[in-house]
């Protein structure tokens, strides 16, 4: 019988070319010797990087070797990643199967045993549960088909043990079948200590364990981290993305498409509604947007996810159901709302943006105030003014009862006055109750006594680390005790994680991807054109929000509001010529590329303009102070006579004022014949211990 020739790498590269039309990189070649030697393998490679692709090379390769009947088996954290490789694989001629809670019959695992199948894919419940599988477990006939076991997305090991328990028995699979079967554990995302983890879980073999790592820093993905301005319920943070919807029309290609990342299927539900509700009404891409979680039917994913695919779905408001490994070439923009998962769940759904070829994306973080070094710093401080305000009320009442004492002594003496040593005395003793030097008080100045260093302090002051003590801090346990949070309190970032420093990277001008890359040892990342916000600040004004803080205080009108009260015509006609001026006055000031981009809404809001109007029907606008004061307007000096000419010629007054800026402060003009009655000074108060004193020496 002739030898079989060897996989050498030339081999192994026309194989896949033939089957996939995709020509193998050096890590991916590498992995696959790695399984051919019977090797245990752990993968970490970036995301759109071809991982899966080498899941299914050792099954071709022993077809040609003469040994049709062998069989993979690919464990998946999610059934709808599993429908999507098994249709792929059909695609390319290769018989697979992917097994779920809806087809796990005796059928289905006796047509495996028959080898039906080349690829099985299986979620890690069924196969540590399957009464079926237990007894193929035993099969010495099955158990030699098998080339191996690979742990798609492998992280979830250890990332999801605790809510998906069956990861972390899969161990068990080491006593069940021969020990010479090597596991492959794939994930763009394996920091040391999840490596840690996996090792132990999957009792990997220590002589026979081969690490393939290469960066998965993203150079065609931009980082963006922005903090949340307006309320959570109203999600109005992500606005920015209703400039896309307005500079498009019916015939075009869909607006960038977006991913959405939420970690309560309830807010998901409720951004989407909320999203839809402020398209204009019978707006076509009302229906072009959607949300996406697990307790949706599997039906119902599969049809948004075949919809995204084909262009007719602009975005999803999504869980994690819709998350790993789901390879949509096309998706341009990807959003955490809120920094609640771990910087590994978080670059995982940053990798599903610009997966195609030569595609460029932008992933963005939207943190609460909460999880920035600004805001902890500002709360520390407030608590060392509140301290210091109770030490300083503390050495007032102290001062106080030493004056009492005093007043006792004096009037036990009778006829002796007191002298100004015994207070000199009292007052040697320091608040710690030692004596200072020549029996003086010594007081604390407290602004001289350093607070000791917190975590936050030095989050705002810390200059970059030695890369590897970085390393050993990120490793570290996720939460001591005392940082844990209490029920239903929200959970913050920890403060010196690798979160931590990508969120406040900006506090000691720190690039966004230093932290990731020293957590997930990206040593030779490659450098992007286009980075971060911190490094390109100017190229992601597209995705900022204007916040409209509201006008509060004496000065603001009490209007009806437009949704109370119904426009007549007068109003209506109004609001027309004020849509129209805005979008004029729009045109002359910005170029036409921001105006594409963020909308005729980059010169006034929306709620400042229905302020205008409600405002400009009740005669409440008739200077440019009024502007001013009524609406917050950022642009009122700049463009406020041009808006003063068109209320008036709406709303036409008796008496219009003249269009020049009202005063300041109403309270700089003055009324003449008014008289100022001076007051009574008052006599100087006497200290009652000096009145005492002087009695007592009369006497």
């Amino acid at each position: 019988m002739p030898s079989k020739p060897p996989w050498t790498t030339s081999r192994i590269r026309e194989l896949a070319e033939r089957y996939f039309n995709k020509r193998l990189c050096a890590a991916q070649v590498e992995v696959i010797k790695k399984l051919a030697e019977k090797k245990d393998v752990i993968a970490c490679l970036p995301t759109g990087a071809g991982k899966t692709l080498t899941f299914w090379m050792p099954v071709l390769m022993a077809k040609e070797d003469g040994l049709p009947r062998k069989l993979t088996f690919v464990v998946t954290p999610l059934n709808l990643l599993g429908k999507q490789n098994k249709e792929q694989l059909i695609a390319a001629g290769i018989r697979a199967t992917c097994v779920t809670a809806e087809n796990a019959t005796k059928a289905t695992f006796k047509a495996i045993e028959s080898g039906e199948h080349d690829v099985v894919i299986i979620n890690p419940e069924i196969l540590m549960s399957s009464p079926h599988l237990e007894i193929l477990w035993k099969s010495p006939a099955f158990t030699s088909r098998i080339i191996n076991f690979i742990f798609d997305e492998g992280h979830c090991i250890s990332k999801w043990g605790t809510f998906r328990k069956d990861y972390r028995t899969v161990g068990r699979l080491r006593h069940l079948i021969p020990d010479h079967i090597p596991f492959y554990v794939a994930s763009a995302t394996l920091p040391s200590d999840v490596i840690s983890d996996i090792k132990s879980v999957l009792q990997l073999r220590a002589d026979s364990t081969a690490y393939i790592s290469r960066s998965n820093d993203r150079p065609d993905i931009r980082l963006l981290v922005r903090v949340l301005q307006f309320s959570l319920k109203s999600f109005r943070d992500l606005d920015f993305l209703l400039a896309y919807a307005e500079c498009w029309k019916p015939g075009d290609p869909l607006p960038a498409k977006f991913l959405i990342f939420f970690d309560n299927l309830k807010d998901a539900e409720a951004a989407c509604r909320i999203f839809r509700a402020r398209l204009p009404e019978d707006h076509p891409l009302k229906e072009a947007v959607h949300y996406f979680h697990s307790t949706m039917s599997s039906r119902y994913r599969e049809q948004y996810l075949e919809a995204m695919q084909a262009g007719t779905v602009w975005g999803l408001f999504c869980t994690d159901a819709f998350g790993m490994g789901m390879d949509i070439p096309d998706i341009e923009i990807a959003i955490q709302w809120k920094a609640t998962v771990d910087l590994c769940t978080l670059w995982q759904r940053f990798g599903r943006v610009a997966r195609g070829p030569g595609k460029v994306g932008t992933a963005i973080l939207l943190v609460e105030k909460k999880d920035t070094a600004e805001e902890r710093a500002a709360k520390e401080k407030k608590a060392e003014e509140k301290k210091k305000k109770a030490q300083d009320k503390k050495k007032k009442a102290e001062e106080k009862a030493d004056k009492a004492t005093l007043k006792r002594a004096a009037l036990d003496q009778g006829n002796q006055p007191t002298k100004r040593r015994v207070l000199g005395d009292r007052m040697g003793v320091a608040v710690n109750g030692e004596a200072g030097p020549s029996g003086s008080r010594q007081p604390i100045a407290l602004n001289e006594q350093p607070a000791p260093p917190t975590a936050v302090t030095a989050a705002i002051t810390k200059k970059v680390d030695d890369v590897e003590a970085r390393r050993a801090r990120y490793s570290r346990a996720p939460a001591s005790e005392s940082n844990k949070t209490k029920r239903f309190q929200s959970k913050g970032v920890e403060i010196g994680s690798a979160m931590d420093d990508f969120i406040n990277a900006h506090v000691c001008h720190e690039c966004r991807r230093v932290a990731p890359n020293v957590y997930f040892h990206n040593d030779k990342a490659l450098t992007p054109v286009v980075c971060c916000d911190v490094c390109d600040p100017e190229e992601f004004k597209e995705y900022s929000v204007e916040f409209v803080k509201p006008v509060r205080g004496p000065g603001k009108s009490s209007v009806a509001s437009l949704q109370k009260t119904p426009m007549d015509d007068a109003t209506a006609t109004f609001k027309a010529s004020l849509y129209e001026w805005r979008k004029t006055k729009a045109s002359e000031k910005f170029k036409p590329s921001t105006i594409r981009q963020l909308g005729t809404k980059v010169l006034m809001a929306d709620e400042i303009l229905n302020r205008v109007i409600e405002c400009a029907r009740a005669r409440k606008l008739t200077d440019l102070e009024s502007i001013r004061r009524e609406t917050s307007w950022r642009y009122a000096d700049e463009l406020g006579l041009s808006l003063l000419e068109l209320i008036k010629f709406h709303f036409p007054s008796p008496s219009s004022a003249p269009l020049v800026p009202g005063p300041a402060n109403a309270n700089d003009a003055t009324s003449e014949g008014v008289q100022t009655v001076a007051r009574r000074k008052r006599a100087p108060q006497k200290c009652s211990i000096q009145v005492l004193i002087q009695s007592a020496l009369k006497n």
